[in-house]
């Protein structure tokens, strides 16, 4: 009786390693398809918190309605558009400690992917057991804006106004590692300048100052 409960536990404990041999040699294996897989993740989950960061920040700033300067001449055509620089450096620089503040609340959970999807099949997609991703967060949420101006039609201009959050994470599967960068662009505003537009101007809107629009 003995002889058959240790022949018992002998074979039940070499079952177990060799199912942890083999899930071992798999997820070696299928390590890429994981990395590939949590990079898209995590940029998703990042995206997704650098446009909660931004929202936050436009709502808690009474004053953050007007962030371009409108410039008529004494025939009230539109001389000047400038972006309120002031007021978007405050937006960008909150909105990156924001996000900061949520990523680090990321690297702090663990994220997962089933073992199906990594093997790329649609049989399995969903099932399996769960591979573990680990974020680590590297720097600071980098911010910046940029303004852009395109024709909107007969006698008509649009104005937008992007804050621009840049991340660096690593995400780490096992023993490898991998760094992820994610940018992500949020409209802040979008006007339309209805008025006589002159034919030509000048786009220095990666000055992130002035847009001057020339007779």
């Amino acid at each position: 009786m003995k002889k058959r409960t240790k022949r018992i536990l002998i074979i039940a404990a070499a079952a177990a390693l060799a199912m942890g041999i083999g899930y071992g040699l798999l997820e070696i294996g299928l390590r890429p398809n994981i990395l590939a897989q949590g990079e898209v993740l995590l940029k998703n989950k990042a995206i997704e918190i650098m446009n909660k960061a931004v929202s936050k920040t436009m709502e808690g700033m009474t004053d953050a309605g007007d962030l371009i300067q409108i410039e008529k001449d004494a025939d009230g055509k539109i001389s000047m558009i400038s972006a309120d620089s002031i007021r978007m450096n405050r937006i960008a620089t909150e909105s990156a400690l924001s996000a900061q503040e949520l990523i680090e609340k990321l690297g702090e959970e663990e994220l997962s992917i089933p073992l199906g999807n990594a093997m790329n099949s649609q049989l399995f997609n969903g099932m399996g057991p769960l591979i573990l991703i680990r974020v680590t967060p590297v720097g600071a949420v980098g911010s910046d804006f940029r303004t852009e101006i395109e024709a909107a039609g007969i006698n008509q201009v649009r104005y937008k106004a992007y804050i621009v959050l840049n991340a660096q994470m690593d995400i780490m599967v096992g023993t490898s590692r991998q760094n992820v960068q994610v940018s992500n662009e949020v409209l802040v505003s979008d006007v339309i300048l209805v008025g006589a537009v002159p034919e030509m101007y000048a786009d220095l809107g990666n000055a992130k100052s002035f847009l001057n629009l020339l007779p």
